[in-house]
């Protein structure tokens, strides 16, 4: 049995098939968010949401063909942080990668006031088209617990059973990518055109349009969509080291792309007409709505499981991929040996606690703030930061795919970054731009107090922190 295990310090098992790695990536790219609150309420009807969607997947397709390259080269625990720690100088790269790591729980926190806001949304749409009425709105303190008990749900799942996290997370996907499918159906068959007439008459909404849908508008767009969508590859490389054999890690994340592709796009192309547009600013007006609208009384229900389905799918890939970023770290001795702690099931359970702490807190933002939402979309900046360390990382491997696609990668994360700067949505500009250059420079501060103090901690019991960075681990 000591075969099974990827290296005798950590206890972490072989567990994962390429349609395990897949459906990880499948959550790592939210298309269930994107297609909720994640784009539409912000873009005013200007943006062309399904070209927005094609042009974001053109940018990161460079960016998943180097992981693709770097993790079957490099099959590791922890993924990007073992390939940035060790192709480029740890001083630079390790403190960065802590930021990233701990900027992680803010888009869980921003995933788990999605999956609120969803649940919220669920009952006033089927309690109208059922015929129930009026349902009462709920208040800070239950929309904090709606929010917080699903993820304390998940991270217990994978403290007592973390091998029945990947059978979770196959139905989750399956359901999840079925309502879609089902609810994209119902509005080809059905026609939007009316059915955005009537559900606005419904639901009294009153069409807005901000002006009209060009290609300024259009790649405006892309920064939100990236967001969630596309860009977020690190997720099966992450456990690669996990993978039952070299064959899951060959395809796993471009096929998660092109799906997610699918799964947005084709949506956003049968919605892409003026009355939409004039809707989506009411955030009450999504795909999901309209589709459950559409599915109508009893088949609604349908979407409705598919729509919780994914935001609990995203949160459970949160919650396992985090874990193996900070029992990375903590085996190579850049966090207290505590976090790299694994029971006897096989479940890193500081680090989830660790992960359940912090999402816990940032859940808080959108509770005290009316601009708060957008505030946890400060993740993305410094996300930007860190794949194009991954993308110069991919120029010192190997085999000039892997160099040719880092070096792609490179240019276009810029044109990306340079988006989201200049974004009038996301909030680095205006009046959250201190509050956010204050998180940012925070989480950057923390990576770099850590990795310092990893280094006299390391120094004073005669180890040399960088030189570990020397050398390849094992798993």
């Amino acid at each position: 049995m000591a075969s099974l295990f990827i290296r005798n310090s950590s206890g972490l098992v072989k567990r994962f098939s390429m349609f395990d790695l897949m459906v990880l990536n499948l959550a790592n790219m939210s298309a269930g968010s994107a297609l909720f609150l994640g784009v539409t309420p912000y873009v005013g009807g200007v943006a062309v949401l399904w070209m927005a969607a094609l042009v974001t997947f053109l940018i990161s397709l460079p960016l998943g063909l180097a992981y693709t390259l770097m993790s079957m080269q490099l099959p590791r625990t922890g993924g990007d942080y073992v390939w940035i720690s060790r192709k480029l100088s740890p001083k630079l790269s390790v403190p960065v990668a802590v930021a990233m790591t701990f900027n992680m729980p803010t888009y869980f926190a921003l995933t788990s006031y999605f999956w609120s806001s969803s649940f919220e949304q669920i009952l006033l749409v089927m309690f109208k088209i059922d015929g129930l009425g009026q349902i009462p709105s709920l208040g800070a303190v239950a929309t904090y617990l709606v929010a917080a008990i699903p993820f304390m749900f998940l991270v217990a799942i994978n403290v007592r059973r973390p091998s029945a996290v990947s059978r979770l997370n196959t139905y989750l996907s399956i359901i999840a990518c079925f309502a879609v499918a089902y609810g994209t159906l119902v509005l080809y068959l059905k026609g939007v055109s009316p059915l955005s007439h009537s559900f606005a008459s419904t639901f009294s909404l009153v069409p807005r349009l901000n002006g009209q849908p060009g290609f300024s508008g259009t790649l405006e767009a892309v920064p939100l969509l990236s967001a969630f969508s596309f860009i977020w590859v690190f997720a099966g490389p992450a456990v690669a080291a996990e993978a039952r054999d070299r064959k899951a890690l060959k395809l796993n994340v471009l096929l998660s792309q092109l799906l997610t592709l699918a799964l947005i796009g084709v949506p956003f192309y049968l919605m892409k007409g003026p009355v939409s547009s004039s809707l989506f600013y009411t955030g009450l007006y999504n795909f999901w709505t309209l589709a459950m609208y559409a599915a109508g009384p009893g088949a609604g229900w349908i979407l409705a499981i598919g729509l919780i389905a994914w935001e609990i799918l995203e949160l459970s890939m949160g919650i396992l991929v985090f874990s193996r970023y900070i029992l990375a770290m903590a085996l190579d001795r850049l966090l207290p040996e505590l976090l790299g702690q694994i029971n006897s099931r096989g479940s890193p359970v500081p680090a989830h606690l660790l992960d359940l702490l912090l999402t816990l807190s940032f859940l808080s933002v959108p509770l005290v703030s009316s601009v708060g939402v957008l505030a946890l979309y400060d993740f993305l900046p410094l996300s930007l930061v860190y794949m194009g360390l991954v993308a110069i990382a991919a120029t010192k491997f190997s085999g000039k795919a892997v160099k040719f696609a880092g070096a792609l990668s490179l240019p276009l994360l810029s044109y990306l970054g340079w988006a989201v700067i200049m974004s009038p949505y996301l909030g680095l500009r205006g009046n959250l731009l201190w509050i956010n250059l204050v998180y940012l420079v925070s989480l950057l501060g923390l990576g770099v107090s850590i990795y310092l103090r990893a280094r006299v901690k390391c120094k004073k019991i005669g180890v040399q922190l960088d030189r570990i960075y020397r050398e390849v681990p094992p798993s």
